[in-house]
């Protein structure tokens, strides 16, 4: 990254604080911009003074913070997060997650300033995802049945029969069903059909977690809900049946796979990668295990059938095309990542 002056949009978020300390750890020239959105900066895991407040709702503020800092490189981390509340907010994210990365587009080519992008997309473009048949056919856009959630049936049917889940790939048609969703493959689109103007990378990641996530997004911050949960002895409400399928993967691994991407940069790269751990799990199976990890094998937690509309069933990634043009593979482990988070609230609670 030599030579490279990298300017994070939204750096004072949880991926952004701990991307910034394996930039500054790498003598990596930086700076961050972000609005200090309330749901995004609860917990700090560290603090460097590297940041400024810019609006970027306002093109004219940004060509003149572009003009003054000439990035070469931009990780673009702001968003707003969240599935079901976003299907009650259209405004705030259409705005947040649309607008703002478009108006950085237009403020970068007013100002002559062409950066190569890194994008921080989701998973959630995906949707429910791609399902496969007992005799082979393949399936997307499948959505749930209200009547059958609330029958307790929680599986994709087709024809009344379960179907299987096949992981989601960049081969794979996005098929949103959130309006987050819809905005980060929006997001994706702004990029790519500027492709003769920006280069970029675009990283799809799957569930992140890790120290110093806000608490309080139920989106974002359900591993840290369930450790705090069960560090207090409160019982954990598991939704559903507890079966559903998600691939957690640890934020270190998160801002490694970023500093790779940056370094694609010099291979005029235009990428769209899946980034996960590429192993699923199911709730019941990390609760559990985080029981497990506090030393409380009793298992404190209740598989309620509760369910929220705009969740979906299942996911997690195939990492065979990242793995393979991307110079990176996750690292940590669930349950070592599980151990690090867990210590970080031990600590907190002292």
């Amino acid at each position: 990254m030599k030579n490279e002056k990298i300017l994070l949009v939204g750096g004072e978020g949880f991926i952004g604080r701990n991307l910034q300390v394996k930039l500054y750890e790498a003598n990596a020239s930086f700076e961050s911009i972000d609005n200090y959105n309330k749901d995004a900066h609860h917990l700090r895991t560290v603090r460097l003074d590297r940041n400024v407040i810019v609006d970027l709702n306002r093109i004219t503020e940004i060509i003149s913070f572009l003009n003054d800092s000439s990035p070469t490189t931009i990780v673009y981390l702001a968003s707003e997060t969240g599935t079901g509340n976003s299907n009650s907010d259209f405004y705030n994210f259409t705005n947040s997650n649309c607008m703002c990365l478009a108006n950085l587009l237009e403020a970068c080519r007013i100002a002559q300033c062409e950066p190569y992008f890194v994008l921080a997309s989701s998973r959630a473009v995906y949707g429910e995802g791609c399902y496969k048949t007992h005799d082979g056919n393949i399936y997307f856009n499948l959505k749930r049945d209200p009547s059958h959630l609330e029958a307790g049936c929680f599986d994709i049917l087709k024809n009344g029969v379960p179907l299987k889940f096949l992981p989601n790939s960049i081969e794979q048609p996005p098929t949103p069903i959130s309006i987050y969703g819809h905005t980060k493959l929006y997001q994706e689109s702004l990029l790519t059909t500027s492709s003769e103007i920006f280069g970029y990378t675009i990283l799809r990641f799957q569930n992140v977690y890790g120290a110093g996530q806000n608490v309080f997004n139920s989106y974002t911050g359900i591993l840290n809900q369930f450790v705090d949960k069960a560090l207090k002895g409160l019982a954990i409400n598991i939704f559903e049946d507890g079966e559903m399928l998600r691939d957690y993967i640890h934020v270190d691994d998160v801002t490694s796979a970023i500093v790779e991407s940056i370094k694609l940069k010099n291979h005029n790269k235009r990428e769209i990668f899946d980034i996960g751990s590429g192993k699923p799990t199911t709730t019941k199976q990390l609760t559990s295990l985080i029981f497990s990890l506090i030393g409380n094998n009793k298992n404190r937690y209740r598989v309620s059938g509760d369910y929220r509309l705009a969740d979906i069933r299942h996911a997690y990634c195939n990492l065979s095309k990242t793995t393979d043009r991307l110079n990176w593979t996750p690292k940590v482990s669930l349950q070592d990542g599980l151990t690090k988070l867990i210590d970080s609230f031990e600590d907190h609670y002292k």
